[in-house]
C-alpha cells in the first residue's frame, strides 16, 4: 500500500512539475524580449540626437519658436531704422512664442506633457487596481476571521455511539489510531477546534511599499516636467556647435511673426469695414449718395511727374498718349518727344489721318473772337425787329381790352370786392405755408449738418485708428 500512494504522489509531482515549466518557459520569453528591448533602447538617444541635429542645419522651422539674441538684436536694428517692431509681443503670440527660461509652457508643450503622461498612467492604472483589490480582500478575510474566531460559531455535536478498542499492543495501537483519524468529531476537545485551523489570520497588506510607490509617481510627473524644460536647451547647444545658423533661424521666426501679425490687422480691418457698412442707416446712405459725385470723382496721375491733380474731365491740363493710353500733364507732354511707359514707342503729340489730337488754339483767340462779335450784331438787329412787332401788337390788344373794360366796368368792381377778399386769404395762406416750409427748410438743414458732422467726427476716428494701426504694424 505504501508503495502504492508513493508512486502516486511522484506522478503528481511530475505533472504539476510540467504544468509549471511551460508557464516559466513563457516568463522567461517575455523576460528576454523586456530585456533585448532595453538594450536597443540604449541607442535611441543618439540616434535622436543625430536626427535633430541633421534637421536643425537642413531647415529653419525645426524647433523655431524660441526668442533669441540674435531675434533681439534684430528688434533693435528695425527700432532705430524707425521700422515698426515685434517686441514685446501680443497675448495671441505669447502662445507659440517664448523665452528659453520662462517658466510658463506652451501649448505644443501641455500636448507633449499629457502624452507622456498617457503613457505613465498606462501602467500606474493596473497596479494601482491590484493594490485596491489586495486591500479589500485583506479587510473581507480579516473580518471573516475575526468573526469565526468567536465563541459565537461554536455548536453542540448530537449523542453518537463511539467505538473504543480496549487491551494493549501493536493492534491495539494501530486501530486506536485509525479511530482518531476517521472520526474526528467523537473527540469533544478536537470537534470545534479542527474546522478553525482552515481560517488562519490574513497578512496585512505593506502600507510602506504603497507609500513608495505613490512617492516614485509623483516623481515620474516631476522628472516630465524637467524633460520638457530640458528639451527647450537642444537648440542652445546646437546653436553653441553651428553658430552660422542662428542669424537665419532668427530671421525665420520674426518674418514668420511679422506675417502673421500683418494678416492679423488686415482680417481685423475687414471686420470693422463690414461692421461700418451694417451700421449705415438710410439717413447715412442718403448723404453718402449725395458725395458719390465728390468721392467718385476721377483724379489721375502723370505717369511722368507724378502728379496728382489730374482729372479725366479737365481735358485743358490731361493728356494721353494715343499708343498705351498713358496719362501725362501739359508740360510733361510738351517735353517728351516719345511716350515715357515701358514697351511704348509712340510719337507724342500725334497726327493720325491729318487730324491734330491735341492742338494749341490761342494762335487763333482772335479769329474766333471777331467771328463771335459779327454773330452778336446779327442776332441784335433780328431781336430789335421782333421787338418793334411786338409792341405794336401789344398796343392794339391793349385797345380792345379798354373797350371791354368800359362795359365790364360794373360787373369787375364787384369781382373786385370778391376777388381782393379771396387775395387776402390766399396770401395769408401763402404766408403761413411758406413759414411752416422755411421752418421745414432749417430743420432739415440742421439735421443735414449735424449727420454731416458725425460722419466727419466718424472719418477722423476712421482716420485716427488707421494711423495706430499703420504705427502698431
Amino acid at each position: 500500500m505504501s508503495d502504492h500512494f508513493a508512486f502516486d504522489r511522484k506522478k503528481m509531482h511530475k505533472a504539476l512539475h510540467d504544468e509549471i515549466s511551460t508557464y516559466e518557459n513563457i516568463i522567461n520569453a517575455i523576460v528576454f524580449l523586456l530585456d533585448s528591448v532595453s538594450i536597443a533602447m540604449i541607442f535611441f538617444t543618439p540616434f535622436m540626437a543625430t536626427l535633430y541635429v541633421r534637421r536643425f542645419n537642413t531647415g529653419e522651422a525645426i524647433d523655431n519658436y524660441y526668442v533669441t539674441p540674435n531675434f533681439i538684436e534684430i528688434d533693435r536694428a528695425r527700432a532705430l531704422n524707425g521700422l515698426p517692431t515685434l517686441l514685446p509681443f501680443q497675448p495671441i503670440e505669447r502662445k507659440s512664442i517664448i523665452y528659453t527660461c520662462t517658466r510658463r509652457l506652451m501649448f505644443k508643450e501641455w500636448v507633449l506633457f499629457c502624452v507622456y503622461h498617457l503613457f505613465l498612467m498606462m501602467s500606474v492604472v493596473p497596479i494601482t487596481c491590484f493594490i485596491i483589490v489586495d486591500i479589500f480582500v485583506y479587510r473581507i478575510l480579516r473580518r471573516v476571521f475575526m468573526f469565526l474566531g468567536q465563541d459565537f460559531t461554536a455548536f453542540a455535536v448530537p449523542n453518537i455511539y463511539t467505538i473504543k478498542i480496549s487491551g494493549k499492543g501493536f493492534l491495539n495501537d494501530l486501530l486506536r489510531n485509525i479511530l482518531k483519524t476517521f472520526e474526528p468529531l467523537t473527540d469533544k476537545e478536537q470537534r470545534d477546534d479542527l474546522w478553525r485551523h482552515c481560517f488562519k489570520q490574513p497578512i496585512q497588506p505593506r502600507y510602506d511599499i504603497f507609500w513608495f510607490m505613490f512617492i516614485i509617481y509623483i516623481v515620474s510627473v516631476l522628472l516630465m516636467f524637467l524633460q520638457i524644460y530640458m528639451r527647450r536647451t537642444r537648440h542652445i547647444i546646437a546653436t553653441h556647435f553651428y553658430p552660422d545658423r542662428a542669424q537665419p533661424r532668427a530671421l525665420h521666426l520674426y518674418n514668420k511673426v511679422l506675417e502673421e501679425r500683418m494678416r492679423r490687422w488686415g482680417m481685423l480691418a475687414d471686420i470693422q469695414k463690414a461692421k461700418f457698412n451694417e451700421d449705415v442707416g438710410d439717413k447715412e446712405k442718403s448723404l453718402l449718395l449725395k458725395g458719390m459725385p465728390v468721392l467718385a470723382e476721377d483724379k489721375q496721375r502723370c505717369c511722368r511727374c507724378a502728379r496728382t491733380d489730374l482729372c479725366v474731365e479737365d481735358i485743358e491740363n490731361i493728356r494721353v498718349c494715343s499708343g498705351c493710353y498713358a496719362i501725362y500733364c501739359v508740360d510733361c507732354f510738351t517735353v517728351r518727344k516719345r511716350c515715357f511707359k515701358k514697351g511704348c514707342s509712340s510719337l507724342l503729340m500725334q497726327i493720325v489721318d491729318n487730324v491734330d489730337f491735341y492742338v494749341d488754339s490761342s494762335l487763333d483767340e482772335d479769329e474766333s473772337e471777331e467771328d463771335e462779335e459779327e454773330k452778336y450784331e446779327i442776332v441784335d438787329t433780328e431781336v430789335e425787329m421782333e421787338e418793334d412787332k411786338v409792341r405794336e401788337y401789344d398796343k392794339e390788344s391793349l385797345e380792345g381790352k379798354e373797350e371791354e373794360s368800359k362795359k365790364m366796368g360794373e360787373t369787375k368792381e364787384y369781382d373786385k370786392e370778391s376777388l381782393e377778399g379771396m387775395e387776402e386769404e390766399n396770401k395769408t395762406i401763402e404766408v403761413k405755408e411758406e413759414k411752416k416750409e422755411e421752418e421745414k427748410e432749417k430743420e432739415e438743414d440742421k439735421k443735414l449738418k449735424e449727420e454731416e458732422d458725425n460722419q466727419k467726427e466718424k472719418e477722423e476716428e476712421r482716420e485716427k485708428e488707421e494711423e495706430i494701426s499703420l504705427y502698431n504694424i
